[in-house]
């Protein structure tokens, strides 16, 4: 399962994916930090289907967790060189010029 949510930033739309398992946590390494707060990414939980439905309505998708970024790569929207990792996370992002 995923936690989605779809922020609407004008003509734009962000949604976040993220694992799970993953909410709330906080990730270090070095200077870089991954925070996965509630406030900003806790929507709701939904399955890879649910995922799929919403991934067209977004001009920026945020990936989170090994199981989102693979989403992303299955579907299209990750070049496998643009995923990074803090820490043993996984994190990606996808943008759409089009409006």
């Amino acid at each position: 399962m995923f936690w989605v949510k779809l922020h609407e930033m004008g003509v734009y739309k962000m949604l976040t994916v993220v694992d799970e398992e993953l909410m709330g946590v906080e990730v270090r390494e070095g200077e870089a930090v991954l925070k996965v707060e509630e406030s900003f990414f806790k929507g709701h939980l939904t399955d890879e289907e649910g995922v799929e439905g919403l991934l067209w309505r977004a001009s920026i998708v945020y990936f989170i967790g090994e199981r989102a970024v693979e989403l992303g790569l299955k579907n299209g929207l990750v070049h496998p060189e643009a995923i990074k990792r803090i820490g043993s996370i996984p994190h990606a992002q996808s943008f759409s010029l089009e409006i």
